[in-house]
């Protein structure tokens, strides 16, 4: 019994459809494709969008780690000219071990600081990067709203050159979307 209604609410679902006409039929498939494309899109701009606060995350760790080399490296500095100054008055030789300790010392510190600040400058980069893609893509999304909205206008005013124009509209979302991903 249940099989049956099934087969007559599809039957007449049909019916209605091919009632509406072929324009109908495109009208709703277009809509439908730019709402699951919106949808899509909005994913990957929020993927964008965590992915570029992430990065910003990683640059103020390690810049807060480039600071802490800085001020290790100054003070290392400071020891240093204490221990040359302390040397030069009384020609101590364990003074002058540690002048060369820690001049070692200040250039290791000095290459790993400055290692530290590529790998700042480079999460700075990935950061701004992930941020213009979300920005391309939310407008992209915001484009194919428009487009619904089109589409809806279209199918209640029964006009189809607004459904022309929300598949030109979709047109530059997709454009916008293509070159938010290869930016």
């Amino acid at each position: 019994m249940l099989h049956k209604e099934a087969i007559e609410v599809k039957e007449k679902i049909e019916e209605a459809i091919e009632h509406a006409g072929h324009w109908n039929k495109y009208l709703a498939i277009t809509t439908a494709l730019i709402a699951v494309l919106a949808a899509i899109i909005a994913s990957m701009a929020g993927n964008y969008s965590s992915e570029a606060f992430l990065q910003k995350n990683n640059a103020i760790f390690l810049q807060s780690k480039v600071t802490d080399g800085w001020s290790y490296y100054q003070a290392k500095s400071i020891k240093y000219n204490l221990a040359l100054n302390f040397y030069a008055q009384n020609h101590d030789p364990k003074l002058k071990t540690d002048i060369a300790r820690y001049q070692k010392e200040q250039d290791t510190i000095s290459n790993d600081t400055k290692r530290l600040e590529t790998q700042v400058q480079a999460a700075n980069d990935q950061s701004a990067l992930m941020l213009a893609r979300s920005e391309k893509l939310d407008q992209a999304t915001l484009f194919c709203q428009i487009a619904i909205a089109l589409s809806a206008m279209s199918a209640l005013l029964k006009r189809k050159w607004l459904w022309v124009g929300s598949i030109i509209v979709v047109g530059v979302a997709l454009i916008l979307f293509i070159s938010g991903i290869i930016s």
